[in-house]
């Protein structure tokens, strides 16, 4: 994968550049002429907004009351069609943590203003502090959300904003790009001679890079100080949008961005202090946390297992899935993934609602109190961007499960998953890096990519009448997190109307009956049964028909020559297609597709094809399997063959002629 990377260690006492970067003049609170009277930018002329100019500056200074890091930010967009309408809808995510002393982020002075031309004239609209507001997304982070008034299409939007934090030692990652393109983007970290920090950038766009010296005044408590700082400064030039791929779960997880982290300070006369972080460190302080290691205690629901006889139940699977279901009838998932717990146990019960670690944590006293050993087990959902093992940093976990050994492996489960079955893992949650904690020291780094697998089993029946009118029967059988899902589709559809209307319009038939089986339950299986007519092309005495009824692959999803971004499939996965037509009397196939089979050059995707001819009939059997799930972009050209490949050969048409 095509990785740019700056690494190096910011020690004042080496060498640095003389000059920092030229920047852009801008004069914010007013845009130009040419901005305001801007319908289109020429690099990318579908794009609904583009940022003009951004400046995100990141400062560690000393007040009397110790190290503080003050962030600063002024960005100008321009809004170019009616969608881009959105980006008047800001929001600033920072750690409060109820506001405690010493430990929180402060947001200071946000301001904004939109710029419009009105008969020739800019009629520029302040935002008021009543559009303006706070959001407690946990008991740790707090969401500052705003609105710019009067933003339409040609509008210019300024806004800036100031957040000072307690947590100097943490910078966090810099993103140079957005979902609009960025004509201008400027980034600068100031850090005094002290500290020790390394840096990397990564990414696909190249940006302009400076370092340079300069004096820092520090207010102490005696008066003040001047030492010297170093400056890294990162400028990108009409940078790209990140836009959606095809199987790419997250793609701003690849975008070009800068990370900074610090790894000691060493003040003259005192012991240096090593700010740099193992894993084991990070399982102490997780083991000790009070909405984490201090939430594996009592049962909350030790009277009502008993009273169901779980700890009695000699299968574990089933006792597993009893102790689920037991929770699940008492506590809903918010669909809010945590690391930490949201709330005491007592008071997630009574709410009947909790985030998936509520759940896990409760899931965990549960089924040890049953006599089953288990462990939290963390690690960054996919859509979160996957673990570096090799910088370790509590920032980068986003979610835990629960980790249950099972001879030499281990049965995973999240309480996110209430409709899939033990062992099973929503897709999001398959990250090549799960560190499971086992305490005192103890932990190991599992895989868990291919380890729930989505397993789907078609096999139709049809009768093909002269008319070219098809009546069949099709039965669906889904295992694994095929089964999970498929319910959440069923689940998630308007009604079962609606949810057979997709049916039909997907797969071009019209369903006559249909039965689920196992599609609303925790369970290991889930299963579908329709009875269907389609409607095939009748030519004279030709009639074609397609060999599995529905086409399995109308069009690749990849179309593209060419991809910067990795390919990450959903989960492994193994699909067995089987497709029987019977021939209306007086007719023989005249043309029959041949057997084929495709494969990428590492193997890792393959597709078998094969069809066979008998007395009145013809059967068609189609096998598919992903065996891993990320694939670096220099597998996109062997894995868009494959692809085009299969829908090329489901385009291929069994042909009947009349004897």
């Amino acid at each position: 994968m095509k990785k740019i990377f700056l690494a190096f260690a910011l020690m004042l006492t080496s060498s640095l550049a003389a000059m920092a970067l030229d920047k852009p003049k801008i004069k914010w609170g007013k845009p130009t002429q040419e901005e305001l009277e801007m319908t289109t930018y020429d690099k990318n002329p579908e794009a609904d907004a583009v940022v003009l100019h951004k400046e995100t500056s990141v400062r560690i200074d000393y007040k009397y009351e110790g190290f503080k890091l003050e962030k600063f930010v002024k960005c100008r967009i321009k809004v170019l069609k009616p969608k881009g309408k959105d980006w008047a809808n800001g929001e600033i995510v920072y750690r409060y943590n109820g506001g405690t002393p010493g430990a929180r982020e402060t947001l200071n002075s946000l301001k904004a203003a939109s710029y419009n031309l009105v008969d020739g004239k800019v009629v520029k609209t302040q935002m008021e502090k009543s559009m303006i507001f706070n959001e407690d997304a946990s008991k740790r982070y707090r969401i500052t959300k705003f609105t710019v008034p009067q933003v339409q299409e040609g509008t210019v939007i300024e806004y800036e904003y100031n957040l000072s934090s307690d947590f100097f030692f943490s910078i966090d990652d810099w993103d140079a790009q957005t979902k609009i393109p960025v004509v201008y983007t400027y980034y600068s970290v100031t850090i005094p001679e002290y500290f020790k920090f390394n840096c990397q950038q990564t990414g696909f766009c190249t940006l302009e890079n400076d370092r340079s010296e300069q004096n820092m005044t520090l207010s102490l408590k005696s008066g003040t100080a001047t030492i010297r700082s170093g400056v890294f400064e990162f400028a990108g030039h009409n940078l790209p949008m990140i836009r959606k791929e095809p199987l790419c779960i997250n793609p701003f997880n690849y975008g070009t961005k800068v990370s900074i982290e610090l790894s000691g300070i060493s003040i003259p006369g005192q012991v240096y202090k090593s700010y740099a972080q193992t894993w084991e460190d990070i399982d102490r302080q997780l083991m000790e946390d009070d909405d984490f290691g201090k939430r594996i205690s009592k049962n909350p629901l030790k009277d009502e297992m008993e009273a169901q006889g779980i700890k009695n139940i000699a299968d574990p699977v089933e006792k597993i899935a009893q102790t689920y279901r037991l929770l699940k009838s008492k506590v809903r998932w918010n669909e809010n993934y945590a690391l930490f717990t949201s709330d005491k146990p007592s008071k997630v019960l009574k709410d009947g609602t909790g985030n998936n670690a509520d759940m896990n944590f409760m899931f965990i006293n549960m089924l040890r109190d049953a006599g089953v050993d288990c462990y939290p087990a963390v690690l960054s959902r996919r859509s979160d961007g996957l673990l570096a093992v090799a910088r370790p940093s509590m920032n980068k976990l986003s979610t835990m499960i629960v980790a249950i050994p099972q001879g030499k492996s281990y049965i995973y489960m999240d309480c996110s998953a209430e409709l899939g079955w033990v062992d099973v893992l929503p897709s999001d949650l398959l990250s090549n890096q799960v560190r499971i904690i086992f305490g005192e020291g103890n932990a190991t780094w599992v895989n868990l990519f291919s380890h729930s697998q989505e397993k789907d089993v078609f096999y139709i029946t049809s009768k093909l009448n002269p008319d070219g009118t098809i009546e069949g029967k099709r039965l669906e059988k889904y295992q694994g997190l095929g089964a999970l899902n498929h319910r959440l589709a069923f689940k998630h559809a308007k009604d079962s109307t609606e949810y057979i209307r997709d049916i039909e319009r997907s797969d071009n038939l019209e369903v006559k009956s249909y039965k689920a089986t196992g599609m609303t339950e925790f369970g290991p299986t889930a299963q579908e049964e329709f009875e269907f007519t389609a409607q095939t092309e009748v030519a004279g005495d030709l009639i074609y028909v397609k060999p599995f009824v529905d086409t399995f692959m109308a069009q690749s999803p990849f179309t593209d020559e060419k991809r910067d971004m990795p390919i990450e499939m959903p989960s492994a996965s193994s699909i067995l297609l089987t497709s029987i037509i019977y021939i209306p009397e007086g007719y023989e196939i005249d043309e029959m597709p041949q057997d084929k089979g495709f494969r990428t050059d590492d193997g890792q995707m393959t597709c078998r094809m094969a069809y066979v001819q008998s007395e009145g009939m013809v059967t068609s059997t189609l096998r598919f399997t992903v065996s891993d799930v990320l694939f670096a972009p220099e597998r996109y050209a062997s894995i868009k063959g494959f692809y085009d490949e299969i829908a090329k050969a489901n385009g291929e048409m069994l042909v009947l002629k009349k004897k």
